[in-house]
Formats: C-alpha cells, structure tokens, sequence
C-alpha cells in the first residue's frame, strides 16, 4: 500500500473531500508514484482553485477550462501534436455543471 505524504499535499490534506479520495487511492494499492503523481496534480489543481477565488465544490466548467489553459502554460509544458479526442489522451470525462 502507498504511503501518502501529506507535508507534500497541504492544500490536499487539509480539505475533507481531497484527502479521503486520496486516501481511498491508496487503500486501493495504486503504486506509490501513481498516489504520489494524484497528490501533486490534485495539490496544484486546489492551490490553482484558491487563486482565483473558486470554492472546491462550486467549481464548474470554466474553472476546469481555465486550469486547463494554467497547465499549458507553464514552461516545459509538452503541447499536443494531435488535436484528435482528448479521451484517447487521458483526459477523463468530467461532468461539470454549468
């Protein structure tokens, strides 16, 4: 079973809901870098969501999107040479409200 090291995630552990899925992760023997890579992408997504304002359970699709446009920004960001569907990218679905 993974180990999560919570001093990595703050923002992770410090939220009811992010922390239990995390853990529920864990518990479900995912390897460790693959708990450790949820906690680093789910710390910076909840880190990004407190910068502009936007309460974890309100989020909606524009917060998605721009998270999105966040994480293409960055510097060594590797941009999609296909345009194609971005479920074959692993991409999940997500079901957002508007």
């Amino acid at each position: 079973m993974a180990i999560i090291r919570w001093s990595r995630h703050p923002s992770v552990a410090a939220n009811d809901w992010t922390r239990r899925w995390l853990q529920i992760q864990a518990d479900m023997g995912l390897a460790q870098n693959t708990v450790d890579a949820y906690g680093r992408g789910l710390e910076e997504f909840l880190r990004f969501l407190k910068s502009v304002g936007a309460p974890l359970l309100q989020v909606n699709r524009e917060h998605v999107a721009g998270y999105v446009r966040f994480v293409q920004a960055k510097p060594g960001h590797c941009k999609q040479q296909d345009s194609g569907s971005p479920r074959r990218h692993g991409v999940p679905r997500l079901n957002a409200k508007k």
